[in-house]
């Protein structure tokens, strides 16, 4: 099919698309997304179709037609408006209607003298009107996919939160994350996406990408695809570039910041479901298996021991990942409700477990 014909007419009438955009899955969410990568020219339509139907004020758009528009109509179930006949007017049943609006008039020049008089309109006037922001937070446990005002898509994983305007109308998309988070970027040539983590922001234009932010641990930005550059708000002289496959790990002095290549499976993963750890200390295993099962660990009596976990889990249970570890490092555990306590095996290899 010829690129000219992926307008949006040619989704709001594919119900594939639509039943996508209506009941979201991650197949489905994998599979559009491929095919928007296959087809970028499409990218402005698919996501302006893709906003008709969630709702957004389609007739307001000269883009779409009439024919368009009954395509919508049939699409979302709706009835057609029916055109009635005009009335005339009595001239008499005019005057109410003045005679209301002159007194809404008078009221509301009364209101604005006294307003001026008492300073409040002129202090209103000195003061900028204040972006509302909105705040998703995932709770431990939990992860969360939505999209942000201008179509781009964001999976929130455990435990973290983001920040974003209600509607992005300055030159910048600013958006402030505090845990993880991934980001698919709705391509904008004039407004810059902004990830600020405390004092680090990282900068795209059209891309996707993940960022680690958790308070208190290492912080790490890993680059799908497209391109993105990393600085610190109190140093925009150094900056780091990454590429596709690449993955910057922020030191505490940014510019001692370190690239490399990363795996896709350990980096992105979490989208779907899939725990992976290569050679994690006990802390960091403590810390990730707390905020994806939403319990509390306590590690008893394992002082001076050195234990490294390596594996991989897709959408296993606590039991299962536990078990791992104990076949893999000698240890036992105890699970009782949300708390977990893990502590040295004994000597017969056995351990104690309540479920």
């Amino acid at each position: 099919m010829e690129s000219s014909e992926y307008d949006i007419g040619f989704f709001l009438s594919d119900p594939a698309f639509v039943d996508w955009v209506k009941n979201p899955a991650e197949t489905k969410n994998y599979h559009w997304q491929r095919w928007l990568e296959q087809h970028p020219e499409a990218r402005d339509s698919f996501y302006e179709a893709r906003a008709i139907i969630l709702g957004v004020d389609y007739r307001s758009s000269d883009r779409i037609g009439a024919r368009k528009e009954e395509i919508l109509r049939n699409v979302l179930g709706e009835k057609p408006v029916l055109h009635r006949k005009k009335q005339r007017l009595r001239t008499t049943s005019l005057y109410p209607l003045i005679f209301r609006g002159a007194a809404a008039v008078l009221i509301l020049f009364l209101l604005a003298t006294f307003m001026y008089k008492t300073g409040q309109l002129s202090d209103a006037k000195k003061q900028p009107a204040e972006t509302a922001l909105v705040t998703k937070f995932s709770p431990k446990g939990q992860k969360m996919s939505f999209y942000l005002p201008d179509n781009s898509r964001v999976i929130l994983n455990a435990g973290s939160a983001l920040r974003y305007p209600v509607k992005f109308s300055s030159g910048k998309r600013v958006v402030y994350l505090e845990g993880e988070a991934y980001f698919d970027v709705q391509h904008d040539s004039v407004k810059q996406f902004i990830v600020s983590s405390g004092e680090i922001n990282t900068t795209v234009h059209g891309t996707a990408f993940n960022v680690r932010a958790y308070r208190g641990e290492e912080m790490s930005i890993a680059l799908e695809r497209g391109s993105v550059s990393v600085e610190t708000v109190s140093d925009d002289t150094t900056s780091f570039f990454l590429s596709p496959g690449e993955k910057l790990r922020v030191s505490d002095n940014f510019r001692l910041s370190g690239k490399s290549h990363f795996d896709f499976e350990e980096e992105l993963g979490w989208k779907e479901g899939i725990l992976v750890f290569r050679d994690a200390g006990m802390d960091e295993f403590v810390r990730r298996i707390e905020r994806w099962y939403d319990v509390n660990i306590t590690v008893k009596n394992l002082e001076g021991r050195s234990l490294e976990v390596t594996g991989s889990f897709k959408n296993q249970s606590l039991k299962t990942v536990l078990e791992s570890l104990e076949f893999t490092s000698g240890v036992a555990y105890r699970v009782q409700g949300r708390e977990v306590v893990i502590y040295p095996d004994n000597k017969n290899g056995n351990s104690i477990r309540t479920n």
